[in-house]
Formats: structure tokens, sequence, C-alpha cells
């Protein structure tokens, strides 16, 4: 079920060599960049402490980036920019794993790649392995450049480990939203939901100081983690839970289902519409008026305005016409 699982492999690690390992490292950047600032503004421990404590007064910027944890250098770096890079990651992750499953779907090619040797899990699992790969890659990478930065090993694979849990929970949500939906923006909106139902749970827990209610949220699993605190390790388990059971029910639901469908059917639009029936609704379409000038050449205030002053001019040389005849009358053939 799994056969060309490598060969499929590669070809998604050729499709995103040059876009992975750029996001990669921006997002390390941004870790790294931050603690960095943070050093060179706050020389002292006297001084990061006050600012630590000014910032945990704050109940607007507690909501928007979390507890503040620790009142060293780290720790606010942490503080700063892990909620961010948490909902980055989340969102890189979900467009990754839909574009490698329902996408190829979609656009026809996991019809033609499995017309070879391939088994019917294979694109599905070679997708989970490069993304869920690539989350870890990038937790390491942050933690790595942490520890560069002088900062604690322990505190720093911790970060990496938050990091590497928030990618992982929704690498398994885009996977199993790509199996319910028929279309890969139809996915990619369902698994977004689930991320912003995440954030908004995450932000009412620390915005109220309801701390319990990040127990309900898979960002909050990661903001409980606590890096350069007191790394509370078990708050992983949730998100590593949460990553496996959504990624097993995607192969469940991608055994019992046909090629380009999905258990969400799409809903089908209207059969047909009373208003595009026929040209007279448009303006200028059943009065034959010239088409304004300055409807071309203005934005969109002077392209209402010319509109409306289209009925009062006509073409030289042609009579109004009435709505009831304008199916009927035939265009006037042109001289020459």
């Amino acid at each position: 079920m799994t056969t060309g699982t490598w060969r499929l492999t590669a070809l998604v690690i050729r499709r995103e060599r040059l876009i992975a390992p750029f996001w990669m490292a921006l997002l390390a950047v941004l870790a790294a960049g931050q603690a960095g600032r943070y050093a060179q503004s706050f020389p002292t421990a006297h001084s990061i402490a006050d600012f630590a404590r000014e910032m945990a007064a704050n109940r607007a910027l507690t909501a928007f980036a979390g507890e503040v944890h620790s009142p060293t250098v780290a720790g606010m770096a942490v503080w700063k920019n892990a909620d961010a890079i948490y909902t980055v990651l989340a969102l890189i992750a979900i467009l990754t794993i839909v574009r490698h499953t329902r996408g190829e779907e979609e656009s026809g090619r996991a019809e033609l790649v499995g017309a070879g040797v391939i088994g019917r899990f294979a694109p599905l699992t070679a997708a989970l392995v490069f993304t869920a790969g690539a989350m870890v890659a990038t937790g390491l990478i942050c933690a790595l450049a942490m520890i560069s930065t002088g900062f604690d090993v322990t505190g720093s694979l911790c970060f990496g480990a938050a990091i590497t849990a928030a990618g992982l929970v929704f690498t398994g949500v885009g996977a199993l939203a790509a199996q319910l939906t028929e279309g890969a923006r139809a996915a990619i909106g369902l698994a977004a939901l689930v991320l912003g139902v995440s954030y908004l749970v995450r932000f009412t827990a620390d915005g109220s100081g309801l701390t319990w209610l990040k127990w309900l949220s898979p960002q909050g699993w990661s903001h409980l983690v606590r890096p350069y605190g007191d790394d509370n390790w078990a708050a992983l388990l949730p998100a590593l839970a949460l990553a496996a059971l959504t990624a097993a029910l995607a192969y469940l639901l991608a055994g019992r289902r046909d090629l380009g469908h999905g258990l969400i059917p799409q809903r089908p639009g209207p059969a047909g519409s009373a208003r595009l029936r026929s040209p007279c609704p448009w303006p200028g379409a059943c009065t034959g008026d010239c088409w304004p000038a300055g409807a071309s050449a203005t934005p969109w205030p002077g392209w209402s305005w010319a509109l409306w002053r289209a009925p009062s001019r006509r073409c030289p040389g042609r009579a109004p016409r009435s709505r009831s005849s304008c199916a009927a009358t035939p265009p006037r053939p042109r001289r020459r």
C-alpha cells in the first residue's frame, strides 16, 4: 500500500527545495534576532526584569503574546515571538500538506502518478514524511540558533520542541482536512478554521487569566511548555497525541474514499440566474449609449460617475431604444 513512497518523497523534496529552506531560516532568524536585540537593549538583569514586569502587567499584550514565564533576555525573546512563530509554522504546515495531497488530486497529477506502480497510501505518506520532517527541522534550527546566541541549552531545546509540536499538530489537521473535502481551497479553509479557533481560545485564556483554557487549544499546549522557565515537557504530550490521531484518521479516510472525492461534498452553485439571461440589466446595454471615455481611465469613483452620466450622452446619429426592443433589434451594418 506504500509502494513508491520514497520516490514520491524525493519528488516532494525536489519541489520544495527552494521555499522550505527559506521559511526555515526566516523563522530561525526571527527567533534569534529578537533575542539579540533584547540583549543589546537590556544589558543588565535588572533592566530586563523591569521590562518583563511592565509587559506582564499589560493584559492586552498578554492576550496577544502570551504570559511572561521568564524575566530574562531569552524568556522575553520567546514571549515576544513565540506565538507568531507557532501560528506561522502551523499555517505553513497546512499549506504544504494540502498542496501535496488534495492539490495533487485536484490538478490531476495524482491520477497520472497512480497509473504507475504506486501504493494507495504512498502520496499521503510522502506528504506527511516531508512536512513532519520539515517541522522537526525547523524546531531544531530555531533551537540551534538560540544556543548559538549564548542561551541555555535545555531551554533552547524546549523552545524548539514547542515549535515542532505546533507544526506537527497542524500537519495532521491539514492531512485530515484534505481527506474530508473535495478541493484544496476547501481543505485549507477547514484547517485554517481549526487554527483560528485554536488561536482564539489561547487568546481568550491569556487575556482573561483563565490559564486552564490553554489545555483546550493546540497552540496553548506550545505556550504551556514555558521555555526558559520551568521547561514543562509534559505539555508536549497532548500535541503529539493529536498529531498521531489526525494522521491515523487521514489514513483511514484515504483508504475508504475514491480519488478526487471527499466525505464532505461540494455544494453546487445555483442552476441559473434571471439577472444574466439578457444583456439588458447592464448599464447602457439597451439604450444604445456610448461607452463613457473616462470609464477606462479613471478609478472607481470616476468610473461610477461616468456610468451614471452615460444615459444623457447619446451617440451621434443614433436614437435611443426602449428596453423591450433590445433583443429584437438587429445590429446596424457598418458602412464601407
